[in-house]
């Protein structure tokens, strides 16, 4: 959610349902939390924590990726 903060790593494998924070427009600073579909290569395709909300799907180049979230506190 919109204020939440998380603690995020960025070492090991990402794998399907992991949260991943990633830059959506790197000009704009924009950072997104999404949960990870499927991993082929060094592309990762994600979509939303929550489907009734956006059913939108993220094709992400792993050099975007920030790191995987540990927790939300």
């Amino acid at each position: 959610m919109p204020g939440d903060h998380i603690l995020t790593f960025n070492w090991g494998k990402i794998g399907k349902n992991d949260l991943v924070v990633f830059r959506r427009d790197v000009r704009e600073g924009k950072y997104l939390v999404k949960r990870v579909d499927i991993v082929k290569g060094d592309k990762i395709f994600a979509s939303a924590l929550n489907k009734k909300l956006s059913r939108q799907e993220y094709k992400i180049d792993t050099r975007n990726v920030i790191g995987k979230v540990a927790f939300k506190y």
